[in-house]
């Protein structure tokens, strides 16, 4: 029911369980609402992906694991078309996902430091990625390629793209307010 608060007896909370010593960096649903993504750090500080059923059949399988960094994963956004994933991490690449076949298609070296975060445009054709550079880097989220760039001085902690309009906001790493349009 729309509105309704999340506190009613119908609601569900759902937490990934860490397995095997990976650390949870973050957790979005997969569009069908079937399957948790989540973005993890093993013991070994490599990153992966894990795909988690949302319901556990019986008998339980484990999740499914997709390696994709050669390093912690810090950030992960879905796009809004449900068709692609991104991820970001301390190897300072960018692995861009096919979620429906659950492979990373494309992996992007546009940064020289880990990054932070990742956004996709509100029609899912624009990518975003940020680290402790002094700049946003801007993509094709199909092809990879690079559009531009937005000029954030002490880099970007977090990135987030208007939900109908090509702006980006983000969260500057020297704690100052910024906004840019494009």
């Amino acid at each position: 029911r729309r509105g309704a608060p999340v506190a009613s007896a119908s609601a569900a909370v759902v937490r990934p369980a860490a397995t095997g010593g990976d650390m949870v960096q973050e957790a979005h649903f997969a569009p069908g609402g079937g399957h948790l993504l989540v973005a993890t750090r093993g013991p070994d500080g490599i990153g992966a992906v894990r795909v988690e059923p949302l319901l556990v059949p019986d008998p339980p399988v484990p999740p499914r694991i997709l390696p994709g960094h050669c390093g912690s994963i810090y950030c992960l956004r879905v796009s809004p078309d449900g068709r692609r994933a991104a991820t970001g991490g301390s190897d300072a690449a960018v692995c861009i996902w096919d979620v429906p076949a659950l492979v990373c298609v494309r992996t992007l070296v546009q940064h020289d430091k880990f990054v932070r975060s990742v956004g996709f445009s509100h029609c899912s054709g624009y990518l975003a990625s940020s680290s402790e550079e002094d700049r946003i880097e801007v993509c094709e989220a199909d092809t990879g390629r690079a559009v531009g760039a937005v000029q954030a001085r002490g880099g970007a902690d977090e990135i987030c793209w208007h939900p109908s309009e090509y702006v980006l906001a983000y969260a500057p790493g020297d704690n100052k307010p910024g906004a840019a349009t494009g």
